[in-house]
């Protein structure tokens, strides 16, 4: 981009069909969402993001889990305790892991296939990025998940404990209501992409947000989680079904 401006400021004033092409040319790349410039910083932030998003994430929910109620062990997404520690944890982890990967020097910190999806849609990205990004996105959180596989002990992730799940992240209405669970779990996906469009990418409010768009995702992920926890499980992240 800089260079590009550079490029610019050298054109003769009389030059204006230079200048007019240039300009063009130049709004033309803004519109990628691609802060490094570099390819392979590029995708090494979203693979490295996505490992750490998923493992943080996962881990909360984990440390969510009631231990004795009703002699039973499974993620308490009902209970108060259980519910603020995994959406805090989880919006605690987006925005943090934004904040590292989103300057100038990684990829703009989306970490979600619905974020990449929608910055295609809005012609943000050219589509070997928008597919390289989705790869390395989904890659990563299996990477994340075989990691939190390794490192929790085994009584947690025992597959039955009598007629419950030992670690449960579905909700109340996830196998009762197919089209209520579409519907919470697209709202909730709507709400973190929308609120990541107008604080990182709406140029009218990158003068008060473009420091702190990070830790507005945080707080949507956050408030989703809340909201549809004890409902649906909630993701809001394609590859966290991975």
């Amino acid at each position: 981009m800089q260079k590009g401006v550079e490029e610019l400021v050298d054109l003769a004033p009389g030059n204006a069909g230079a200048l007019f092409f240039g300009t063009k040319r130049l709004l033309r790349q803004a519109n990628h969402w691609y802060p490094s410039g570099n390819p392979r910083k590029h995708l090494a932030a979203e693979f490295l993001g996505s490992i750490l998003l998923h493992f943080l994430g996962a881990t909360c929910v984990i440390n969510s889990l009631d231990l004795t109620l009703n002699g039973t062990k499974y993620a308490d997404h009902h209970g108060q305790t259980g519910l603020l520690i995994s959406a805090l944890g989880n919006g605690f982890a987006t925005a943090a892991l934004m904040y590292c990967f989103g300057g100038d020097n990684g990829s703009g910190g989306k970490l979600n296939p619905a974020i990449s999806t929608g910055l295609f849609v809005a012609k943000r990205l050219r589509t070997l990025t928008f597919a390289s990004e989705m790869a390395v996105q989904f890659i990563g959180a299996a990477v994340g998940g075989l990691l939190v596989r390794c490192v929790v002990p085994e009584s947690y992730l025992e597959a039955l404990e009598g007629d419950r799940a030992t670690f449960q992240v579905v909700g109340a209405l996830t196998d009762q209501s197919a089209w209520r669970l579409f519907l919470w779990e697209s709202l909730s996906t709507a709400s973190v992409v929308f609120v990541y469009f107008a604080t990182a990418v709406d140029r009218h409010n990158l003068v008060y947000t473009r420091t702190m768009f990070p830790l507005a995702v945080g707080l949507a992920v956050t408030a989703g989680t809340l909201s549809c926890g004890p409902f649906v499980g909630v993701c809001m992240n394609p590859a966290r079904a991975v």
